[in-house]
């Protein structure tokens, strides 16, 4: 991986805000607590301009391997600035729990808690799943009651489940 400087995500941004009509933003990878920082910051600039468009965050921690992209300034500035600002978050088991600060990575974990804890740091709504496998468990929580509602996951169409999930949102 091989971070951009974040003045160039920045101008990105302001590139495809300026010209384009903007219905929803997906945030994915994101390589540095600096990135985050400036995407957050210009989000906030953007949004009300733009409409107040929903913002699906889908925080892309660790390769499908295993090799963590974080840090923990990383974690912080996602937690504190992007997902305040997220209409909902696509994270899976693993990147849910390390966002919510959980120290276990337990199958037997409650996820609906981690979902709680985000959704109290401000987003609209979380889902999470195991895995990119189809038929593993998927998960909505409902931010204004705090309900969980499972299914299973239904095989990706193109690219991946999240995608696929923030596509249809």
């Amino acid at each position: 991986v091989h971070p951009v400087p974040p003045g160039f995500v920045v101008a990105q941004m302001d590139s495809v805000f300026s010209d384009l009509g903007v219905d929803a933003i997906k945030i994915g990878m994101l390589a540095s607590a600096s990135i985050v920082q400036s995407v957050a910051r210009s989000l906030g600039d953007w949004l009300p301009r733009l409409g107040q468009p929903p913002v699906v965050l889908d925080p892309v921690l660790a390769s499908g391997r295993g090799d963590e992209f974080t840090t923990d300034d990383m974690i912080s500035a996602m937690r504190d600035l992007l997902i305040p600002q997220a209409s909902i978050i696509t994270p899976n088991s693993h990147e849910a729990r390390r966002l919510a600060l959980f120290e276990s990575d337990e199958d037997d974990m409650d996820l609906a808690a981690c979902a709680k804890h985000l959704i109290d740091l401000g987003c609209g709504g979380e889902q999470h799943g195991n895995g990119f496998v189809a038929g593993a468990r998927l998960g909505l929580v409902d931010s204004q009651d705090g309900s969980l509602i499972e299914g299973q996951r239904a095989q990706a169409v193109d690219v991946g489940a999240r995608v696929d999930l923030a596509r249809a949102l």
